[in-house]
């Protein structure tokens, strides 16, 4: 690679690495993937789950200096450049740009800061088994009730080179080499890779970076009518229609469902896009997909409090009151501490006038989340009249 490609990568990560953490890609496996302990008793295993809960705190303190510290943006820059170039001096030069220090400070303070918008609260899950090896599982709670899931890939030395975000049903390595390929001059080798080089041409080349172009500038519609130009088979990639999804949340609800349909037509069964397509089922109504989504990624996530939450909601809003009711009770089994599942076993069981069950959780919530429930307190809520005038009430005041 030459001076003048070299300073544009740099250029590219100064001026752009907020937009990367926007795209959603097409995602292979690669070496990245290999590692990792395979047995949660081996000393790998628990020292990346201690790492994980550093990880987590540093995020809940936006501590950027100790993220960048557990961050290996080296290993991170190898993964990107080896999907971009094909030749190996081409792939040194590029992750010599990547990891230097102006342009990894960079990069570590807007990869980090997509999770401060907002206040959230992170925390380790358990330690996940993906293709044979363990890797941390580490959920991110917003205040406004969304949550967010990240499966931390990490090194030998415990430092994180890549992560899966759930919600972009990518991993970031993938995000950072489709951003990187539409905002810099490459070979083909990165297209070639994806479509097949005998589909490959100049023109097509520079209509992905010309889409790059125009997302960074905010000129997001004239990017998704572009990016509809492409070839067909082209727009059937995972690649062009995670970008398309990425480009259609900035315009409007009826092209971003367009979008999801593709992802759901063509990668709807894969895991990494269970998560991601939720909305999409909810959205469309479609209970059926909403569910068996939730199942696939409760499968691959193992259950707790936020996806007992999720379920026992879902099949509330469908009208299916005991599969609600055996959700939350998962969702407060498996993790205790996690408040959102207790109200929602509080509001079924007002609703049915299950004045028992209503009892019950007002005690569970008591013993668990050490709340104190009063007369007073309970006599604000008007939807608790009718428990208030029960037996059970009169039953539970006493005891």
């Amino acid at each position: 690679m030459n001076t003048d490609s070299i300073s544009k990568t740099y250029a590219f990560f100064i001026k752009n690495t907020f937009f990367i953490l926007l795209l959603s890609v097409f995602s292979n496996l690669s070496y990245a993937q290999q590692m990792g302990g395979n047995n949660e008793n081996s000393v790998f295993a628990q020292q990346s789950a201690q790492s994980a809960i550093k990880f987590a705190e540093a995020l809940n303190n936006h501590d950027i200096d100790s993220l960048g510290e557990m961050t290996d943006t080296k290993n991170l820059g190898q993964i990107v450049g080896s999907a971009l170039f094909s030749k190996q001096s081409e792939i040194n030069d590029f992750v010599r740009g990547f990891s230097a220090e102006r342009t990894r400070k960079t990069l570590i303070n807007n990869l980090f800061a997509q999770f401060f918008n907002e206040e959230s609260n992170s925390s380790f899950i358990r330690m996940l088994d993906e293709q044979g090896a363990l890797r941390p599982l580490v959920r991110i709670d917003y205040a406004t009730g969304g949550h967010e899931y990240l499966i931390l890939f990490l090194n030998e030395e415990q430092k994180v080179f890549d992560f899966h975000i759930a919600s972009k049903g990518a991993q970031f390595s993938d995000s950072l080499t489709q951003a990187t390929a539409l905002m810099i001059s490459t070979d083909d080798s990165f297209f070639g890779k994806m479509f097949g080089k005998e589909k490959i041409n100049k023109d097509v080349v520079e209509k992905f970076q010309r889409i790059g172009s125009l997302r960074q500038s905010g000129q997001f519609l004239e990017a998704y009518k572009l990016l509809l130009s492409m070839p067909e088979d082209m727009k059937k990639q995972r690649v062009m229609i995670d970008t398309g999804v990425g480009l259609a949340q900035n315009i409007n609800d009826q092209e971003y469902l367009a979008q999801l349909s593709l992802l759901d037509k063509y990668f709807g069964h894969l895991p990494s896009t269970q998560f991601m397509l939720l909305d999409y089922y909810v959205m469309t109504e479609n209970n059926v997909k909403v569910m068996q989504a939730m199942e696939n990624v409760i499968k691959r996530f193992g259950m707790d409090g936020a996806l007992g939450e999720l379920s026992a909601n879902l099949y509330y809003n469908a009208g299916e009151m005991n599969e609600a009711l055996k959700y939350a009770y998962l969702g407060v089994n498996a993790e205790p501490n996690f408040e959102p599942p207790y109200w929602t076993l509080l509001t079924i069981y007002n609703e049915q006038q299950n004045y028992q069950g209503v009892a019950d959780t007002l005690n569970l919530i008591s013993e668990r989340l050490y709340y104190e429930f009063t007369p007073e307190s309970l006599g604000s809520e008007p939807a608790f009249a009718g428990f208030l005038a029960s037996e059970e009430y009169q039953v539970w005041l006493q005891n």
